[in-house]
């Protein structure tokens, strides 16, 4: 059922299928990301009109985050998020790189995780009136570089312990039976 696939490294752009891109306004994009980097945890209303809204009066900012919701659902899918307070992104819907960036770390697959970093976390992408929003980029721009920059030393670490416990086994081989089985009962 995935429909599309919101891409946050290296610009902002949200791609159907084929990958070619689906045309949609600029604060559409900007809520995609607030939600994708949020994951499963969300973001309540309030927090969105903060980032998206900030100085609007609050019954004029909850009405344009109703209107846009309401865009995105008929643009994308009725389908695309889930819960009303917090909200987030429906996976079976939409995804994300910082989604599989962020599986692919939990893993241990840190080459795959490289693969999906194309440049800085919304590089280029601007909200004119949303301070609180350009705020909020920024740290998660230094979020998602640090932990792209950690790939190396993730990579030399898992590949070092892989080696160690090769080594441990081919040793293990190496003892008598009897010691094997009496280090192996120790270890379980």
């Amino acid at each position: 059922m995935l429909i599309v696939r919101l891409e946050t490294f290296g610009g902002l752009a949200l791609v159907d299928g084929a990958g070619a891109a689906v045309a949609t306004q600029h604060r559409r994009l900007a809520l995609l990301a607030l939600l994708a980097a949020a994951g499963e945890r969300g973001l309540t209303r309030d927090k969105l009109l903060a980032y998206l809204w900030p100085e609007r009066p609050a019954p004029n900012a909850r009405h344009a985050l109703e209107q846009l919701l309401y865009s995105l659902r008929r643009q994308v899918d009725a389908a695309l998020f889930l819960g009303t307070n917090p909200l987030h992104l429906n996976p079976e819907v939409i995804t994300s790189d910082l989604a599989v960036f962020e599986q692919a770390f939990e893993r241990g697959a840190v080459a795959a995780a490289v693969t999906q970093y194309r440049g800085p976390f919304l590089d280029g992408f601007y909200l004119g009136d949303a301070g609180e929003f350009g705020r909020w980029v920024e740290t998660e721009r230094v979020r998602w570089s640090t932990r792209y920059a950690a790939a190396p030393a993730a990579a030399v670490s898992a590949l070092l312990g892989r080696l160690l416990y090769q080594t441990g086994e081919r040793e293990l081989e190496r003892t008598s039976q009897p010691a094997r089985d009496e280090i192996r009962e120790l270890s379980s």
